[in-house]
């Protein structure tokens, strides 16, 4: 490379660093590093980063000595931070530490040619200036804020304003990261044991798997701030639920109506994955309340009422948006942001949103820059209730929260051991006594018996039986089962009655009516009056014979008795008629002379 090419970029810079002379003459040593330093700060994109304290100081490489390889490497890892931090990071950040935090010594969240000017600093072993270094220990001032009290620095901590969350935190099973390593919930010991139960009557729950998500949510909005002034009080927050950072630069926060803001951050600007990152309407602490707020917008307000929040990317693209309003239950409370309750959820109803209660020291309710620990459902599945039947009915069997289960004696009314015996009662635990079991199943086609340790035993007999049909009679028994016989006979010989047989209850005479027979042969014209032949007018027995004597006879009917006598056989000739066999037998001829001559 012909390096006088960038000669003029080199010496501008060099103008400009005057009142670094010991940077000024480490470029003039290495003219290489410093055109190449000085095309990063002019053309480069900055890529937003979080910073640590290095012993020694500007130590990237990691081998206890800082020297012109470190002010190298800071000037490798600046170029791959222009390519969003997606390339493997360079081979000489040794140091303990993420990559993407070692570069910026200044902590101003920009890896760019400041950091290296720092490096410089730091291989010639000169201090750095008062205005950034108060304290004297060689690193930077801004690196050393601590808000929440941790031991994890603002810039490093994955939760700056949460003191329970931080590097070295004991991860747990809460839907959250705990310890700042990108992952939740991840398996270990001290996850498992969070969702021990505190009951003896249940079970240990386990750790719920976290659902997978992905893109840009909008988890965070303080809409009414309660301190400060909503000019510079209002903020957002975005979870990149990724695994690749999202550079922001050109993107649109828009209410979707008359107000937007594009983002401007003079380069490029990145939310790293997995990670919150605060847009804000002021970025002073000072001034907006004590919220870290990493980009500073224009333009856009929130509504305490109702309002849309939404982010397009540069094309245009809708990647995030939110719509919320108090006449639609979502809950506005002055102060208090409105936090969105599971990562899983779209933020596009009320129920998915709570109003925050975790407690910032300015006196407003709100988690910028971290999870929304006060909100988030628990994520431990809870474990099944301890049965503590011991199948035992002589126990009342109960669970105690802190003795487990408890099995009582009882004196209750038992089925003995023996299912020939019943009644038993228990006592001391054990069910005893009791009477004899009684195996009568009602069939009489079986022989009904208990065994002893087998219980009742019912043996198919023959023989007749009564089959509970009135209709049948006879009936046999036939494997077991009482089998009809023949037809019970219900004919009752009445004419004034119609025969039929019902199963329950048997033959069933109906009266009827009309003419009948009433077996007196004396009557005739006989009917049927309530099921009963009533006798109808007396028989006429009058043969017009002379020689016999004419009676009625109940069974025989008409009876004509042959007499005997004179009768008149009806012939003029004949004299003396008299009765034979029941016949008039004409007698001798008259004498026909009236002895008129």
């Amino acid at each position: 490379m012909k390096w006088s090419v960038f000669l003029p970029i080199f010496y501008f810079c060099n103008n400009n660093i005057s009142r670094w002379p010991h940077i000024a003459a480490f470029w003039r040593n290495h003219p290489g590093l410093a055109v190449l330093s000085t095309l990063i700060s002019l053309c480069a994109v900055p890529h937003t980063g979080y910073a640590i304290c290095l012993s020694p100081p500007g130590d990237v490489t990691g081998d206890g000595l800082t020297s012109v390889t470190d002010v190298q490497c800071n000037i490798l890892a600046n170029l791959w931070s222009l390519g969003g931090l997606v390339a493997t990071p360079p081979a000489c950040l040794n140091t303990v530490g993420s990559p993407a935090i070692l570069p910026d010594h200044n902590c101003d969240g920009v890896i760019n040619v400041s950091d290296t000017l720092m490096a410089v600093t730091f291989a010639l072993y000169q201090p750095l200036s008062a205005e950034l270094d108060n304290n004297g220990n060689q690193c930077v001032d801004a690196c050393e804020i601590d808000t929440d009290a941790d031991g994890d620095y603002d810039l490093s901590d994955c939760a700056p304003q949460n003191p329970t969350i931080h590097h070295g935190a004991v991860e747990i099973c809460n839907g959250y990261d705990d310890n700042c390593n990108n992952d939740t919930d991840e398996s270990g010991s001290s996850v498992t044991a969070s969702c021990a139960t505190t009951s003896a009557c249940v079970t240990d729950g386990i750790c719920g798997v976290q659902p997978t998500v992905t893109g840009l949510i909008i988890t965070e909005i303080h809409h009414s701030p309660g301190v400060v002034e909503d000019s510079v009080g209002e903020w957002f927050e975005v979870y990149n639920a990724g695994t690749l950072p999202v550079n922001i630069q050109g993107f649109v926060l828009t209410d979707l109506n008359n107000e937007f803001h594009k983002v401007d951050a003079g380069g490029a600007l990145f939310i790293p994955a997995k990670g919150y990152f605060v847009f804000g309407r002021n970025k002073n602490p000072a001034n907006n309340g004590g919220v870290r707020v990493h980009y500073e917008y224009t333009g856009l307000g929130f509504s305490s009422i109702s309002d849309t929040l939404a982010i397009l990317d540069p094309s245009g693209t809708q990647l995030a948006k939110v719509t919320y309003s108090a006449a639609g239950g979502y809950p506005l409370v002055p102060g208090k942001s409105l936090a969105l309750k599971s990562l899983p959820e779209p933020p596009l109803v009320a129920g998915s949103w709570a109003a925050s209660s975790w407690s910032l020291d300015n006196g407003d309710w709100a988690t910028p820059g971290g999870p929304n620990v006060d909100v988030i459902p628990s994520a431990c599945e809870e474990g099944a209730p301890v049965v503590c039947d011991d199948q035992n009915p002589c126990t009342d069997d109960v669970c105690d929260d802190v003795a487990g289960c408890v099995n009582t004696f009882n004196t209750a009314p038992c089925a003995a051991v023996d299912p020939c015996v019943s009644t038993a009662t228990c006592t001391q635990g054990v069910c005893v006594g009791g009477t004899s079991v009684s195996c009568d199943d009602s069939n009489p086609c079986t022989k009904d018996t208990c065994q002893a340790g087998v219980g009742c035993l019912h043996q198919a007999t023959a023989g007749g039986c009564e089959d509970g049909d009135a209709c049948t009679f006879l009936d046999v028994c036939l494997n077991g089962t009482c089998v009809a016989g023949i037809p019970t006979f219900c004919d009752d010989f009445n004419p004034c009655t119609v025969n039929s047989c019902v199963p329950t209850s048997g033959c069933v005479y109906s009266p009827t009516s009309g003419l009948c027979e009433d077996g007196n042969g004396c009557t005739e014209l006989d009917i049927c009056l309530n099921g009963i032949c009533v006798a109808g007018i007396p028989k006429v027995c009058n043969d017009g014979n002379e020689c016999t004597v004419d009676a009625c006879h109940p069974v025989l009917g008409c009876v004509f008795t042959p007499t005997s006598g004179p009768c008149t056989d009806g012939n003029p000739c004949t004299a003396g008629d008299v009765c034979v066999s029941g016949k008039c037998i004409g007698g001798p001829a008259p004498v026909c002379n009236d002895f008129n001559v």
